[in-house]
Order: structure tokens, then sequence, then C-alpha cells
């Protein structure tokens, strides 16, 4: 951890324990002290940790939830919409969606099925409904896999869409880059990046469909 100075410098850092091999960084940030959640790749203890803030920029020790495979990512967001962030890990081709339980700790995870090899795990309205959904990439099929949400912490059957030709979508960027002459579109967009030197991009248009196509700037 290195806390920002006012002036764009950073103090020396200070590390928490984390887990063995931790990876993809997560915030919790319902309430006044945050928390930083963090996947653990270790393979003989697949988990992930909430590190509960002090409110000073120091944390608490870790608190360890198992999950049913290797993780691969980790975000936070409140999928049922009570006002407290949950949390979904993607392991073993699936998503396990944690729900808070409004005491800083956790629900058991209820396992959604992904393409294989899923991560880059990212949340978003994707079929503007005011739900939150959850997309991930696969290099492995070259598909993004969009899971729409309820509302109340679960989510609906998987629809995959290819990324076309050879992509390879490394990493997922999610917002609105699609304007009309009159008004920015509400729906947003998925642009996988391609893992190789060239680094063309897909934009995936996402509608209740998920499907692809090709638009022309207003300006052009």
């Amino acid at each position: 951890m290195l806390l920002a100075n006012a002036n764009g410098t950073f103090q020396s850092a200070v590390s928490y324990p984390g887990g063995v091999g931790p990876t993809y960084p997560g915030e919790r940030g319902s309430k006044p002290r945050r928390q930083a959640g963090f996947s653990d790749g270790e393979h003989r203890k697949y988990s992930f940790s909430v590190l509960f803030g002090n409110g000073n920029g120091t944390f608490q020790a870790p608190v360890h939830y198992s999950v049913a495979g290797q993780p691969t990512a980790i975000i936070a967001a409140d999928f049922n919409r009570d006002g407290d962030p949950d949390v979904a890990v993607t392991a073993n081709s699936a998503a396990n969606v944690f729900l808070a339980d409004g005491n800083g700790g956790f629900k058991a995870a209820a396992g959604y099925p992904m393409a294989n090899a899923a991560q880059y795990l990212t949340a978003g309205d994707f079929n503007h409904d005011g739900k939150l959904d959850m997309v991930s990439s696969s290099v492995q099929l070259q598909v993004v896999s969009v899971l729409l949400g309820n509302g109340d912490g679960t989510f609906q059957a998987l629809i995959n869409s290819a990324t076309g030709g050879n992509t390879q979508p490394a990493a997922l960027a999610v917002g609105d880059f699609i304007v009309t002459a009159k008004r920015i579109s509400p729906w947003p967009t998925l642009r996988p990046l391609r893992s190789t030197s060239c680094w063309a991009m897909v934009m995936a248009v996402l509608d209740a469909e998920l499907h692809f196509r090709h638009s022309q700037p207003p300006w052009t």
C-alpha cells in the first residue's frame, strides 16, 4: 500500500498479508472505511481475502473466504441492491458470487457457469434495466461472456459472444463508447483488448441479445 501525497508523489510502501500468490485486488467501499479484497491464486489454498480498513490508511488482519477452484479474477459490486458490496470471483470456469451478509462477512457462494478459462471479470448494466450484470473474457475460446443480473443477487443463463478472428481478448474495458448526434447511447459497450502486438480493438456492442455491429461516428 502506497499512500498518496498531495503533490502527486507517494509515501513509502506498507505491506499487508493477502495470502500466497495474491492477484486481482478489489475494493469494497459503501462504508466510510474501505476494505481491500484479494483473490489468492496459490494452488493449495484457493480463497479471497478481505482486509478491513481502519480509516487512516492502515488495515486489519485479512479474513479469508474459500473459493471452489483457483481464482482468476475478483470484483466487488452491489448485485442485490441492498447497499452492501458483494464479491464475485471467477474460478474453474464459473463465477462464484458471495453476497454480503450486512455485518462485514459473506454468505455461502452461489456458482454460475462461465466460458472455459474465464478471466478479467467486471460488472455493468448491459441491458439497461437498472440491475448489475457480469462479464468476463476467455482468451482460450475468444469470447466475452455475460451473466445478466436479476437484481436480487442471482443471474440468468450465460450469453457468449465471439470476438472474431484471432482477437485473444486479454482484458475488458466497459464504458459508453457510442455517441449519437442527439445523445450518448445508454447501452454499455465492451472493448476486449487483443493481446497480440498489433493491438487491434474489437468493439462488442451489448444489447438485450448481445451482438456485434459496426457503426460510423456521427461526425463522419
